[in-house]
């Protein structure tokens, strides 16, 4: 196999390297193999999410956070919802939307109904556009090998494609970060000590 490196860049440090030190909190939770690491650095403005579901990470610029503001401080600030829109930025493909076959195939027949009742269509092609509705959704909603008829009927048959939040998407936003920030309120008021240089809360 050929490598070819010639178009990378040189790396020239600017300036002396920082060290920064991050915290991790482990949790262990009551199901088998479930577990999530969540790292803060609040020098660095990172923030990484390592768990039994999956990866996820972002890194803020901490001049931005707010005039003597640690990460630490502005994520309790944050909802879920900002976290994970944040997490997904790079097009993280676990936090996408996903096609919501349920939705899709019902919005679709809703249609082939309608049409059959103002006699649109007769009851053969009805039946023939209801079959291709459900082989439709089976190959994932892929509108390149819709049956053209039904493609024809629906005349622009993207707008029938509902979607719903992915599987990650619900557990970061409903469920992991919604325990991690609960746990670190309590933890920096009622711990044994806050978090090196930060505030109790």
């Amino acid at each position: 196999m050929k490598y070819d490196d010639s178009h990378l860049p040189e790396l020239k440090l600017k300036g002396t390297a920082h060290v920064g030190t991050a915290v991790t909190y482990s949790f262990v939770f009551d199901m088998y193999g479930g577990w999530a690491n969540f790292t803060i650095n609040d020098s660095t403005g990172e923030f990484n999410v390592n768990s039994d579901w999956g990866s996820w990470c972002y890194r803020w610029h901490t001049n931005s956070l707010g005039e003597n503001t640690r990460l630490t401080q502005f994520l309790l600030q944050c909802d879920a919802d900002y976290i994970v829109r944040k997490f997904a930025v790079d097009g993280t493909s676990d936090l996408k939307d996903t096609v919501d076959d349920e939705e899709t195939l019902k919005a679709i027949r809703t249609h082939i109904c309608e049409a059959r009742r103002t006699r649109d269509i007769d009851k053969g092609v009805a039946r023939a556009y209801w079959c291709e509705a459900e082989t439709f959704v089976e190959n994932s909603c892929n509108i390149d090998n819709m049956d053209l008829d039904l493609y024809r009927f629906l005349d622009a048959p993207w707008e029938y494609i509902a979607t719903k939040k992915s599987h990650r998407y619900m557990l970061l936003t409903r469920r992991l970060i919604p325990f991690f920030k609960a746990w670190m309120k309590n933890h920096l008021t009622n711990g044994d000590s806050p978090m090196p240089g930060q505030a109790t809360l």
